[in-house]
């Protein structure tokens, strides 16, 4: 049977909703063990690993998210789409900067507009 992709967000279930985020949340959090486990948190106190946990964790959420739409946009199967999103939570704020760079890419191909940051010298 051939994967059907769905129409809208709101044609997908909540228990796949669910399952996105429980996957992008467990990617984030292996991404939060290594650094903890490499350099960055050595003597941090609790509360504040738990505050960039938290924030870790919704930026995975979100990158899982914004990733697996665009799999159900260009009709990956599921079974391919979850991975792509936990890897997607693994890198949190990266993914949204590579989607960025896309999006400046496919932009520049369509309209004439510079997305530098450099103020006009004119």
């Amino acid at each position: 049977m051939e994967f059907q992709p769905p129409t809208s967000p709101q044609d997908i279930p909540l228990a796949t909703y669910l399952l996105v985020l429980f996957i992008s949340f467990w990617g984030g959090l292996v991404n939060f063990l290594h650094k903890l486990k490499r350099f960055k948190y050595r003597k941090a106190k609790t509360s504040s690993l738990l505050i960039d946990l938290s924030v870790d964790l919704i930026i995975s959420g979100f990158s899982g998210l914004v990733v697996f739409w665009i799999c159900m946009w260009k009709g990956v199967d599921p079974l391919l789409s979850a991975p792509i999103t936990g890897i997607a939570g693994h890198l949190g704020s990266r993914t949204i900067f590579l989607l960025e760079k896309v999006l400046e890419t496919k932009a520049k191909n369509y309209v004439e507009v510079d997305f530098s940051d450099e103020d006009d010298k004119s």
